[in-house]
């Protein structure tokens, strides 16, 4: 919680708020600034460990997330070179490091490896499959089964949490 907290706090130091779209949709933003403050990547460098410099670099890497459709985050294709660069230096890892050479496993694929036995461990982060995926009844079989242990990142219970080996 510390370091989204922290990614909160710098994306108000940095501007990185869409200040259009938070207008209209959320409720209490007027607070949060002042909820954050004290979260600057040297206090929450002292509660996790993470190096300061690392944090500080997160609302640079934060993107929006493609959904299900197996693009990278931000929207970035695999088939622009260029894309795959950014990210690279965005990640900080060598260009060569991102599968770049093929297209990204999209969710439905997913699921056939998860039930075919091949994907054992599913971490489900801030999304909810058991949701919006186009075949639920599907979804709901393979994920449920219990063939597969899933872990589920959410500030939210949700349909995912609750299916969920580790919340």
């Amino acid at each position: 919680m510390a370091v989204l907290n922290d990614i909160q706090h710098l994306l108000f130091e940095i501007g990185g708020i869409d200040e259009d779209y938070v207008a209209k949709h959320v409720i209490g933003i007027d607070d949060l600034p002042k909820s954050v403050e004290k979260y600057n990547p040297k206090y929450v460098e002292e509660i996790t460990g993470i190096p300061e410099e690392s944090l500080a670099k997160q609302p640079r890497s934060l993107q929006r997330e493609a959904g299900c459709g197996g693009e990278y985050t931000g929207l970035k294709s695999f088939e622009i070179p260029n894309h795959m660069q950014e990210l690279a230096e965005i990640w900080n890892v060598e260009y060569h490091k991102i599968p770049h050479w093929n297209q990204p496993t999209h969710v439905e694929s997913i699921l056939n490896f998860i039930e075919g036995g091949i994907i054992e461990i599913f971490w489900i982060s801030g999304t909810k499959p058991l949701v919006s995926l186009p075949d639920l009844p599907r979804a709901w079989k393979i994920l449920t089964k219990g063939k597969v242990f899933i872990v589920c990142q959410d500030i939210f219970m949700t349909e995912s949490t609750a299916i969920a080996d580790v919340v």
